[in-house]
Formats: structure tokens, sequence, C-alpha cells
């Protein structure tokens, strides 16, 4: 499922963007302009200087964001040579909530609306590392300091066992997307992400790709167990990887969802050749076996536990895969030693 649905269709019938004639300090006072949505900063801390106004986005599907601070620059292309996304003569680009399958593995897309009540502004998320930050709207009804802190981020819709998950723009798709190249220079014009970052972090590859982006070997993500395999990437601003796809094999042994992470293996065996293991973190629904002849073949998840397959603990060498010594060089992880 997407995080982000993005749309570059213009619209049928062309929709005047409204002026608010509002002093600074009343920036943000209702009603909301509901029409002309707009972003002057994604810097909270500059949104009362410059007057960004709050705005409603319930029960859309999409909406066109403007960016008047660029336009009266009339730029074409971001500092960093990025081009600038435009419609109707203006610096512009279409945001969705999320695109859900119509019925489950038939790869067909419907696109959700945003919630009732989704109403405040968009700001950035910095999180650690800085290349897993991203753009998140905030709801709240001012973007005062005590506002803005008081209100609580969008989220994307639960799925069954797993924890909710803020609605984003995340910061690689900012670099490489030209649909997002207005976010790229607020923050630039902002200062609020080193130019050199969006340099390291910029990936055609990542392009209508649906694999899960991993930041760290370690950080922890949620396997469908009921499904044949899990894809991912990992990244880093040392590079990213192919897309790695860990397979269960020809039979599904079980159904439920956990949560898993990858750890560099200490065990003897691979001390010369450093591998990385499963480990089951947690058990978000309960596990059911599928096909007894499968479960044979591999172990039952169980928390604390690491991945055993045939009896032996599973284990992806660093050192003799391809994708393997791509996740050494994007975490310089030593392997030739």
């Amino acid at each position: 499922m997407l995080e982000v649905c993005v749309s570059i269709k213009h619209r049928a019938k062309y929709i005047r963007t409204m002026t608010l004639g509002i002093t600074r300090q009343f920036a943000t006072v209702k009603p909301w302009n509901y029409k002309g949505r707009r972003t002057l900063t994604l810097d909270p801390n500059r949104m009362v200087e410059v007057g960004q106004p709050c705005m409603d986005i319930s029960n859309v599907t999409t909406f066109w964001l403007r960016f008047p601070s660029l336009d009266s620059k009339k730029l074409s292309e971001t500092s960093m040579g990025s081009p600038l996304p435009f419609s109707e003569g203006r610096i512009s680009c279409s945001i969705g909530y999320r695109a859900a399958e119509t019925h489950p593995k038939s790869g067909k897309y419907k696109h959700l609306p945003f919630p009732s009540g989704t109403a405040g502004v968009l700001y950035y998320h910095q999180s650690i590392p800085e290349e897993s930050s991203a753009v998140r709207f905030r709801i709240c009804h001012d973007v005062d300091e005590l506002s803005f802190k008081s209100g609580r981020d969008l989220i994307l819709p639960p799925r069954e066992g797993e924890e909710t998950t803020p609605w984003h723009v995340p910061l690689h798709s900012i670099a490489s997307l030209k649909t997002f190249g207005a976010f790229q220079q607020l923050l630039l014009d902002d200062k609020l992400v080193d130019p050199a970052l969006l340099k390291d972090i910029t990936h055609p590859r990542l392009i209508n790709s649906r694999a899960k982006i991993l930041y760290s070997l370690n950080d922890p993500f949620v396997m469908d167990v009921s499904t044949y395999s899990f894809r991912c990437r990992f990244m880093s601003r040392k590079g990213l990887t192919d897309k790695i796809e860990f397979s269960w094999g020809p039979m599904l042994p079980y159904l439920g969802k956990v949560r898993a992470q990858f750890v560099l293996s200490d065990l003897p065996v691979h001390r010369h050749n450093p591998s990385v293991l499963l480990r089951f973190l947690d058990i978000l629904t309960p596990i059911r076996p599928s096909i007894p002849e499968a479960t044979r073949l591999v172990g039952e998840p169980k928390v604390g536990e690491y991945l055993r397959r045939n009896g032996k603990i599973w284990s992806y060498s660093l050192k003799e895969t391809v994708n393997g010594r791509q996740i050494a060089s994007v975490f310089d992880i030593p392997i030739d030693q």
C-alpha cells in the first residue's frame, strides 16, 4: 500500500485561489481557505512570522497545494537544479491521503479520502537518522507554538495488528521526485536540510517502488508471514541497495503478522563470513499453521528467537551475496577480514 498518493492530472475546472486579506498575527483565524491551500514554510518556528494559514483537507481524496512564496521568485527549478512542478502556470503539486487495494492482492488501487477533521499545516519532521525524516501534516487550530505542540500528526488507516503510522512524504521522495520539488526548495530556503543530504539520498530507482525502506540494519519492520516474501531496500547516506526479497520458500507454513528485525550475527560460525539473522520481536496477530508439511521446514516465529529453516538458524551472508555486499557497503560493515 502506498503511503502517499500522488496525482499529476490537471483539474477539469480551474478553481481561482482566494486571497485572504488577513494581517500576520491573525493569519490562521477561521474560516480556513478551503480552495486556496497554500504552504509558505515547512518550519513550525516560522509559521506565525510568515502568516502560514491552516488548511482544511477533510474528505477529499487529493488536493492541489500552492507555493506563492516560490511563485514570487519566478523559479523554474530548485537551487539544486531539480525541476519544479507546475499546474496552470503556478508551482503546485497534488497530494493524496492513501491508495488502498480494491481487493486483497488484486493489484488494483483506489484513493481513500482524508479523514473528517483534517485541518492544519504541513511541516518538516526531523528524525534520526536524518535521511528517515519526512514532511508530515499537523492537525491543529492555529500555528502558534502552543497550538502546534498540542496538536497531533495525521495518521494513516491502521492495518490489522499493526501500530498506527503518521501520514508522511519521505525525505528521499522529496529529493528524488519532481512532484515534490517545491517541498525541496522550501526546505532549502528555510535551511532545514543540508543540500548535501538531499544529494546523497536522491535515488530515481525509488520511483514507483513499494519495497519497505530500512534506514539501519536493525530497523524493526512488520512482516506478514502469510505472504510469500518480504521486499525491502536498505538506505543510508552511503547509498541504496537493490530491492532485496526474503522468501519463505515455495509454500507458506504459517498465517499471521510479526514485528521483526535483521541483526548482525555474533555466532562463531559467522566469524569469517559476516551474516545477518532475522529476529522476531513481537507477535502482532496469532500465528497459525497453514501447510503442515511446510512447518517442518520453517520454525514457528517466537518472540526473541531467530528464524529457523530445516532446524538451523537462517542466515544471509554479507560477503558471499551481491545484495549482502551492498548492505555491508551502505552501513560500513567490514566483510573482508
